[in-house]
């Protein structure tokens, strides 16, 4: 998993139509519980546990996406790489942005207000 910071670079690679490139304007998380053993009594108690989700924004996106499309990735599905003294996230596999939903739109609002205000 990537470690996500602020105004990082993000780019999908789209295949033919050139890649999708976008910078990170906010890192929110999505709190999830979770079954773990307990070392010491070995019995199983819930925990709670957060995700890491970046905010990206659009800036080149050719074809494929208006110029400030907002859209989540979540961190598992980055990898850090350096290029040119500049460090870049860029997906692993597959194209798995995440624009609708309910608790996307619900993300990317809390986001949004934060930001402006």
């Amino acid at each position: 998993m990537a470690y996500l910071n602020k105004d990082d670079l993000v780019i999908i690679p789209a295949g033919d139509s050139g890649n999708i490139q976008s910078r990170v304007v906010d890192v929110r998380f999505r709190r999830y519980r979770k079954k773990v053993r307990d070392r010491k009594t070995g019995k199983e108690k819930m925990v709670t546990k957060s995700m890491p989700y970046a905010v990206c924004s659009v800036f080149l996106g050719g074809e494929l996406l208006p110029v400030g499309t907002e859209f989540l990735i979540p961190g598992y599905q980055l990898r850090n790489e350096v290029k040119a003294g500049e460090t870049l996230l860029v997906l692993k596999e597959t194209y798995s942005a995440k624009f609708d939903g309910q608790w996307v739109q619900k993300i990317l609002a809390e986001s949004k207000e934060k930001r402006e205000g």
